[in-house]
């Protein structure tokens, strides 16, 4: 199940993109520690061009065709002198793809709702159709956020998830106001 962004056209691009050369001149792009040497040199162009012209999906699918992860990684909240390693997840690609994406996307419609003034608002909905969000999320679905507080968040590199106060990464999204029912 793909996600669906209600308001990917060419002025959300074009905030995306302008976001993108944002953290790339402040050198805070985000490169996952998941990525092998070959990939953390071409995630950027990877992410710009799905950035510019395509979906979470496509850029999934070039992240697995290209071999860009490392094999194992070292395991969550284990120390450095134990070292324990385990195998990078199958799907790190699509959840990669997926989160910096909609970060990205949040981010750019933040941006154009701050154009309708200072009291802006994005709406949270359900970005994942045919999945219901978990029970920490269904009480957030249609619920509005200040863009300016959220954008700066998201600029901080946090995911939407995260942003949200969800864990994991979630089927949310946020959009212009009553963008989502459209």
């Amino acid at each position: 199940m793909t996600l669906t962004f209600a308001n990917l056209d060419a002025a959300t691009r074009s905030w995306m993109l302008d976001e993108f050369e944002r953290d790339v001149a402040a050198d805070v792009l985000y490169i996952s520690p998941r990525l092998n040497t070959y990939g953390r040199t071409h995630w950027p162009f990877l992410l710009r061009a799905a950035l510019a012209y395509g979906v979470p999906a496509v850029l999934a699918r070039d992240l697995a065709a290209l071999a860009v992860f490392n094999d194992f990684e070292t395991a969550p909240g284990i120390g450095e002198n134990l070292n324990p390693q385990q195998r990078v997840p199958d799907d790190a690609n699509v959840r990669l793809a997926e989160i910096e994406f909609n970060r990205f996307y949040a981010r750019a419609v933040c941006r154009r709702a701050l154009q309708t003034g200072a009291q802006a608002v994005v709406e949270v909905y359900v970005a994942r159709k045919g999945m219901a969000p978990g029970w920490n999320a269904r009480d957030l679905v249609g619920t509005t956020i200040p863009a300016a507080e959220l954008l700066a968040t998201l600029r901080r590199g946090i995911t939407l998830g995260a942003a949200l106060g969800l864990g994991d990464p979630s089927a949310l999204s946020v959009s212009l106001p009553s963008a989502a029912a459209s």
